[in-house]
């Protein structure tokens, strides 16, 4: 399973400041902190309704998030997942593969 968190909006500051750690010397910016609160399991409190399908023997796991200019591409699933571009989500990976007529 793919999931786009765009990092241009408001959707989880609150959530970021209130995980902020006062004991850091300097401040990630608000992309760093965003991918360290997906790897902390923010996802989970922030969208349940994606975790509550894979109950059972269908764990998701979070495999790998990846930082775009605009957006968090995470890779979530029970093994790691593989996929071809053209059934991403993600632009930058399926654009490339339509053909134009």
């Amino acid at each position: 399973m793919e999931v786009l968190v765009i990092t241009d909006t408001s959707f989880l500051s609150w959530e970021l400041r209130a995980n902020e750690d006062p004991s850091r010397n300097s401040t990630p910016s608000k992309d760093e902190q965003l991918e360290e609160a997906c790897w902390k399991g923010v996802l989970q409190s922030m969208l349940p309704e994606i975790f509550e399908q894979s109950e059972g023997d269908n764990l998701l796991y979070l495999w790998e998030v990846k930082r775009t200019e605009s957006f968090l591409h995470l890779n979530l699933g029970a093994v790691p997942p593989t996929m071809e571009s053209c059934f991403s989500i993600v632009p930058y990976l399926f654009l490339p593969t339509l053909c134009c007529s």
